[in-house]
């Protein structure tokens, strides 16, 4: 589990690479994660690092980057409590739910609800995505199952291979809800209405400030659960001064570098691979410092997501939104945006 410290984010010793100063401990509510660093676990043959959990998000969200090779696997299970959803990085990876299999890339999306029977394999040499499960907690049964700690994956990949024994899955899966899904089964056709997918490059886009905001998922379609989007913007870019209360932010580096700045001044670098994790109620600025930068927000409420909606305009091309700010698009003033 993490150390945790005061309800309110404390400084720790940082490093500085590049001129930014990074966070690599946890003891702060507000904290980075370095690429392929931090909390992680051999599980199922592939190397698991556990980015958000139960203690970070109040209970309401958990996060989690896989990588694996061609080849891995999680048999065909459901869950009692928790729905559950896939964002690819690298590689392809099939992933069936409810009987429907999505042949997902990257930047490809899925969507699983709680009680859905469902699965993955790894059709790549190697593969790296992330998983969102909400409500948290079920990261415990990755760390019950787990072969012991992971520093990082290794290639070529040469740890996590063995597997538990079905017996004892099925046995530490009954406290945590994880049923074997031996025979496939009927689903009713609300729920089948549930599950979803979103290609890579589709979804609601929105235009902010001259930054592309797509949404992969939003509250709807997870039944009021989490919102997932990509920020794409050009260097120079800025979001000033975000306080979400209620709501836990996540930053997730897909390309370039972003940089989340905090109250006391603390700059977290956000580059490809790398976690920035934003508590609730945390004051904090974001900007892009290279020509263009890409990055996954993974927000546990509707703050971001209604912000966005509320002040943006709605599918403007890519290039008119790099080129010019638009007269309706949102303009955040130095109070930036607050609730609550």
């Amino acid at each position: 589990m993490h150390e945790r410290g005061s309800p309110k984010f404390e400084l720790v010793p940082a490093t500085v690479r590049g001129g930014i100063a990074v966070k690599d401990s946890r003891k702060a509510n507000a904290y980075r994660v370095a690429l392929a660093t931090g909390n992680a676990v051999w599980f199922i043959g592939a190397y698991v690092g556990i980015l958000t959990d139960s203690s970070d998000t109040a209970g309401k969200l958990g996060l989690s980057e896989w990588i694996g090779p061609k080849g891995m696997m999680a048999p065909p299970h459901s869950h009692t409590f928790e729905a559950e959803g896939f964002y690819i990085i690298e590689g392809n990876v099939d992933i069936t739910v409810g009987g429907q299999t999505f042949n997902c890339d990257r930047g490809d999306f899925v969507y699983v609800p709680k009680t859905v029977p469902h699965e993955f394999l790894v059709k790549s040499a190697t593969a790296k995505f992330l998983v969102t499960i909400t409500p948290a907690g079920f990261e415990e049964f990755f760390r019950d199952l787990s072969e012991g700690p992971a520093k990082a994956p290794t290639w070529p990949f040469d740890g996590g291979q063995g597997v538990p024994p079905l017996e004892r899955v099925i046995d530490v899966g009954r406290k945590f809800g994880w049923k074997q899904e031996a025979e496939p089964r009927e689903l009713s056709a609300a729920i089948r209405a549930r599950i979803f997918s979103a290609p890579a490059y589709t979804g609601p886009a929105f235009g902010l400030n001259g930054a592309l905001i797509q949404f992969k998922a939003t509250r709807e379609q997870t039944e009021d659960r989490f919102s997932v989007s990509e920020w794409q913007a050009p260097g120079g870019w800025v979001l000033p001064n975000a306080r979400y209360d209620g709501q836990s932010t996540t930053f997730y580096g897909l390309d370039g570098r972003f940089v989340v700045t905090l109250e006391d001044g603390s700059r977290l670098a956000v580059a490809a691979g790398d976690l920035v994790h934003v508590p609730a109620g945390v004051l904090h600025s974001v900007s892009a410092e290279t020509v263009l930068a890409r990055v996954l927000v993974i927000a546990n409420d509707s703050v971001v997501e209604d912000a966005v909606k509320r002040g943006t305009e709605l599918n403007r091309p890519f290039d008119a939104l790099f080129g010019q700010r638009s007269s309706n698009a949102a303009v955040v003033g130095d109070e930036g945006w607050a609730n609550g």
